[in-house]
């Protein structure tokens, strides 16, 4: 069983937080409301970059969850995105190469046709479950990007600090380029399964092809062996829909995927020495 472990309890009794299992807090605790992240149209694809030296105590591990804050405007109402995408990625860069290009090759933690974000109160935390865990290196600068097709309430806001060059935005979900006029970059937090950081890095080598994949999926797990390990594919909400008898020695499966919808799903392996989640789209 993986232990949840808790940080940060000082600075959350001095903020009045609550943020159960928070392993990494966006330094400040900012006053500045925004809509430009999971809110206004005008901003259905944004781009954030964090710095090692802007969370509190960060350590390596899967992000399995985000968190923001409510700012003072909509957050009575809350808010339902059509086509939510969350993607992260890691850079060693510090700002964006260009004052407008985003970070390209993300890897997908999020996608939901319809994701609703409850009714709230200024300045408390809501969560959004990342069903594809991503590996955090905490020597890395974390890359957040968020798009959405469709949005209820354009007035939702999440509080923040001044934007300080590191947050882009566009109208248009998909794009290549954005702006950094947006007043406020937001407030982050998110949770860790295992954040010793060590279980992922046993399938540094592991491989799963092709991507997307119609009927055959091929996990190639290289020199690692399987005899203890389970491989399960999930759902974009999480919930099993395969799964697979572990082999004997180290080599390869395959899953036969040709009964499933289309869709993204994530592929897990784990085992005593290790744990591999990769996104995986399913195409007929």
């Amino acid at each position: 069983m993986h232990m949840w472990t808790r940080s940060l309890l000082a600075f959350f009794a001095i903020t009045g937080a609550s943020l159960a299992h928070g392993q990494q807090i966006y330094r400040n605790t900012g006053t500045g409301n925004s809509t430009f992240l999971l809110g206004n149209d005008m901003a259905a694809h944004t781009q954030c970059l964090y710095l090692p030296g802007d969370l509190i105590g960060p350590v390596d591990g899967d992000i399995i969850r985000l968190y923001y804050r409510y700012g003072s405007t909509g957050q009575a109402a809350g808010n339902t995105l059509g086509n939510l995408l969350i993607s992260l990625g890691q850079t060693t860069a510090t700002v964006f190469n260009n004052a407008d290009e985003y970070f390209t090759g993300l890897d997908t933690a999020l996608f939901a046709i319809s994701h609703v974000i409850a009714p709230g109160t200024t300045g408390d935390w809501f969560a959004i479950d990342l069903p594809v865990p991503f590996a955090y290196d905490a020597t890395q600068t974390l890359i957040v990007d968020i798009q959405f097709a469709t949005t209820v309430n354009n007035a939702l806001g999440c509080l923040g600090v001044p934007n300080n060059g590191r947050k882009l935005y566009s109208a248009t979900p998909g794009s290549i380029t954005g702006s950094t006029t947006s007043a406020t970059w937001q407030d982050i937090g998110f949770d860790l399964l295992n954040p010793s950081g060590v279980l992922h890095n046993a399938f540094s080598n592991a491989r799963a092809w092709p991507n997307p994949v119609g009927d055959l999926l091929t996990i190639d797990f290289g020199t690692y062996s399987t005899q203890q390990s389970t491989i399960t594919l999930h759902d974009a909400i999480g919930r099993r829909v395969l799964q697979l008898g572990s082999g004997t020695a180290a080599g390869a499966a395959s899953l036969d995927v040709s009964g499933l919808p289309s869709g993204i799903y994530t592929l897990v392996i784990a085992g005593a020495e290790g744990r591999y989640a990769k996104a995986i789209a399913v195409q007929h």
